[in-house]
């Protein structure tokens, strides 16, 4: 037995909806009448006749023009949309004849989604939802995704999350619309026992046969009321400020029950109370009491991650500009500072107390030249602690072969140099040997880097040769990269004693390791001296024409270079920004498609009493989400561009803060701005709209 108790859930009295202004469109015409609690209630009629209005007018989808509707006696139509929407969530269930499911998530899920928006613990939604399931037959369904089921069972579903909450009233628009006869029936068997239960549900038809197997129809025909079983059947009608008496003009309480397998029993009317269209002042109610209803961080998480789970392949592709555009920032910030890092640890490895000594111009213009007796009076100086030099031969060229053509010397040159070249600067030789005393005597080279590599020359073996000055040189090395003595690292480097009998250099000294001119002479000083040093090594190396000697300190050239690294960041920031300003783009234009694509979803939400705000939030979270998981992939590739690429150059791996929080936040940026007006959009659409559009 249902309804054995009098506690009326649904009043509405003089009820109109007016559409449009010119012309206006009344869609609801002064409808009144009233439900109680245990009720099932069919409100048929033809199509056009004002059901689906009534029916959104009454789940407070659409507020009314003008009249009363109270829910469990609370004036929906003086709530704010919050409290609407809580009202909405905890008092009110939907089966709608399309099903609305989502297909991504498992029935169990979909009738949780029913308590989403109660404020309901999850925990406590899913046993809710295992109870609901139960109770329309699905259990052994509720791990199925909803692709799997039948219509039958997908309109259980759809009752079931309409159940789970327990509202004072279940509003099921055709919920046999989309379903044969055989599964209608058992849908119409299912609400009957539901109703015998003790639920309350009013069901919208246009289907005469299936209103006549109710208890109670009420008829509709042009947004009024021409019918109600219950004053056909003689129940009395209790007037208000004494009305008249007719269909539209007063509440009319009508309540039957029925025992299955018996007539229809008519119940006792209850005395309506007070209204606004009385006069009298009614204090409104909030709605199961003011707080509830805000989503849990983890809930709108989830929700905001909707979009993205059910096209995940969309998504990827949406964040892919987010992620390369980032991924440059990163990239380039990176690898800037990575090679700035290596370079200053270089400095640091060879010292900053290296001084170089060369020849300038002439007073003529003409190339002057440094005294034979330069390096021997600079090793006399206070704080000098090493002196070498090297001697360069201006007609003598490197070859590969002796096949090579004369004019393909590649740039390279040949310098005579003294043994300890390789202390005084800090440098090492990276395969095979350093020349010594004895090979310093014959014909036998030592390449810097960048002449063995131009030569081609990646190892050392014996009787390895290069064309040297017309003849053969045995290679007996290979140094690693000399950074304070670019020159060397493109010149094969040969003993003094092997230039006088080999290549024809004149020594105007005697000694294995004495020569003159000298080319270049290098300086290292004792550390913190090296300004003190260099203020005199001009007038110290030509004291006739100091003019025309060049002093300079490496490191500063290499410090200057380091703090230039950075000087084309700027370009490749902006192909960075653009790629970000396009990915922009993309994931503005895919979530208003969205949007548009999911327009049932954002009316759904809004009927399991979602607000405004909680869909703009959703909207805006999906779109935040899609540009920071691809800001943060993008970071992650770019930190790994920078960490492959500054370790095979040997260099510390360096991303700036700035880098990757730069990233992050521009994705996060970006996904505001780009899902900004979607948002709002999807927020301001009307459910009916939505749903009727689905």
């Amino acid at each position: 037995m249902s309804g054995m108790g009098g506690e009326t859930v649904l009043e509405l009295d003089g009820t109109t909806k007016v559409y449009g202004e010119q012309p206006p469109i009344a869609a609801l015409q002064g409808v009144s009448f009233s439900v109680r609690r245990g009720e099932l209630v069919a409100i048929v009629g033809p199509s056009g006749s004002g059901k689906s209005t009534l029916l959104h007018v009454i789940g407070t989808l659409e507020r009314p023009s003008s009249g009363v509707v109270r829910i469990g006696g609370v004036d929906a139509a003086r709530l704010s949309d919050g409290d609407l929407s809580l009202l909405r969530a905890r008092e009110i269930g939907f089966v709608f004849q399309q099903f609305f499911l989502a297909e991504h998530a498992t029935v169990r899920e979909n009738v949780a989604d029913g308590l989403l928006y109660a404020g309901v613990p999850a925990a406590e939604r899913f046993r809710r939802a295992d109870e609901a399931l139960e109770r329309v037959g699905l259990s052994d369904r509720a791990s199925f995704k909803p692709t799997k089921l039948s219509g039958g069972q997908r309109q259980r579903v759809a009752i079931a999350r309409a159940l789970v909450g327990r509202p004072s009233i279940v509003l099921a628009d055709e919920p046999t619309g989309n379903l044969d006869s055989t599964n209608g029936t058992s849908i119409v068997a299912l609400l009957r026992e539901l109703n015998t239960g003790g639920a309350t549900i009013i069901m919208i038809t246009h289907d005469a046969a299936l209103a006549d197997q109710l208890p109670r129809q009420v008829r509709m025909l042009d947004g009024q009321v021409v019918s109600d079983t219950c004053l056909d059947q003689g129940v009395s009608v209790a007037p208000i400020d004494g009305g008249g008496g007719e269909v539209g003009g007063a509440v009319r309480d009508c309540f039957t029950f029925s025992v299955r397998g018996e007539p229809p029993v008519r119940g006792e009317p209850v005395e309506p109370r007070p209204s606004t269209s009385s006069g009298r002042t009614e204090k409104v109610k909030p709605p199961l009491g003011a707080s509830g209803g805000g989503l849990r961080l983890k809930d709108a998480l989830r929700v905001a991650s909707v979009g993205l789970r059910a096209r995940p392949l969309r998504a990827a592709l949406s964040a892919l500009g987010i992620a390369i555009g980032t991924a440059a920032i990163v990239g380039v910030l990176g690898l800037s500072s990575s090679s700035q890092a290596g370079l200053l640890a270089e400095i640091d490895r060879l010292g900053t107390n290296l001084l170089t000594i060369e020849a300038g111009r002439s007073f003529t213009g003409g190339e002057a030249q440094l005294p034979r007796e330069a390096p021997a009076r600079i090793t006399h100086l206070a704080n000098v602690q090493l002196v070498t030099h090297t001697a360069l031969m201006k007609d003598e060229k490197v070859y590969r072969s002796s096949m090579i053509p004369v004019g393909n010397s590649g740039g390279l040159q040949v310098q005579a140099t003294s043994l300890n070249l390789l202390t005084v600067l800090n440098t090492r030789v990276a395969r095979g040997s350093w020349l010594n005393e004895g090979t310093a005597t014959e014909p036998v080279a030592v390449l810097g880097s960048a002449a063995a590599e131009r030569l081609g020359i990646g190892r050392v073996y014996p009787d390895q040769r290069i064309w040297l000055g017309d003849q053969w040189f045995n290679v007996a090395g290979v140094l690693e990269t000399s950074p304070l003595a670019p020159a060397i690292e493109n010149s094969a480097l040969v003993g003094y004693p092997a230039a006088q009998k080999y290549l024809g250099y004149v020594s105007l000294v005697r000694g294995a390791d004495q020569a003159g001119p000298p080319s270049s002479i290098y300086v290292r000083t004792a550390t913190g001296h090296e300004a003190a040093v260099q203020s005199l090594l001009a007038r110290t190396a030509n004291p006739e024409a100091p003019n025309e000697v060049n002093v300079s300190q490496p490191s500063d050239v290499l410090t200057a270079r380091a703090a230039a690294a950075g000087a084309f960041d700027s370009l490749f920031l902006g192909l960075g920004m653009v790629s970000l300003i396009v990915g922009a783009v993309g994931v503005a234009n895919i979530m208003i498609i969205s949007v548009l694509e999911r327009r049932s979803e954002i009316g759904l939400r809004r009927a399991l009493g979602a607000t405004q705000g909680q869909i703009r939030t959703q909207f805006l979270g999906e779109s935040m989400l899609l540009t920071v998981s691809g800001g943060g992939v993008g970071v992650l590739v770019g930190a790994a561009a920078t960490a492959v690429y500054a370790s095979s150059k040997s260099w510390a791996v360096v991303i700036p803060a700035e880098a990757w929080a730069g990233g992050i936040a521009s994705a996060i940026l970006i996904g505001a701005f780009a899902g900004l007006v979607p948002a709002v959009r999807a927020s301001r659409m009307p459910p009916t709209v939505a749903l009727r559009t689905a």
